[in-house]
């Protein structure tokens, strides 16, 4: 096969990989602006972020509640979305938020997971602090 008329891409591909880059960035950009308001038209989805802020800070309220409750601040117990206190506060956050649930599309097993990561956060210790220098 003779090359000697065949062009080397690679200098090419090279130069121009850093423009279809950017071109490609601000394709997807503008096109999930457009996307999903158009989708939120067909589908009439309106999700509203301050009911999901008010669930999450429902779910973090009765987290700390929990723990609080606790003699031991539910150290060294295994608290799963099982745990039929997490489920009784899921049951009650959903039944007290209903407008909230049904804008945010959640349901129970949803903040009943919420909550129990929330206790996750509120057991996990502090970090540690870095040792101070001896030259002091």
């Amino acid at each position: 096969m003779d090359t000697s008329h065949s062009l080397a891409l690679a200098p090419i591909v090279e130069l121009l990989q850093p423009i279809v880059t950017s071109v490609v960035i601000a394709l997807i950009g503008v096109l999930a602006t457009w996307v999903a308001p158009t989708i939120n038209r067909w589908f009439h989805i309106q999700i509203d972020q301050s009911q999901i802020d008010t669930i999450r800070d429902k779910a973090q309220t009765i987290a700390g509640q929990m723990i609080a409750a606790d003699a031991h601040n539910l150290a060294g117990q295994s608290i799963t979305i099982e745990n039929a206190k997490v489920l009784a506060a899921a049951t009650s956050i959903s039944g007290k938020l209903p407008a909230a649930m049904q804008l945010s599309g959640w349901d129970a097993d949803r903040i009943a997971k919420l909550i129990v990561g929330e206790i996750g956060k509120l057991q996990a210790p502090p970090p540690a602090l870095p040792a101070p220098d001896a030259k002091a």
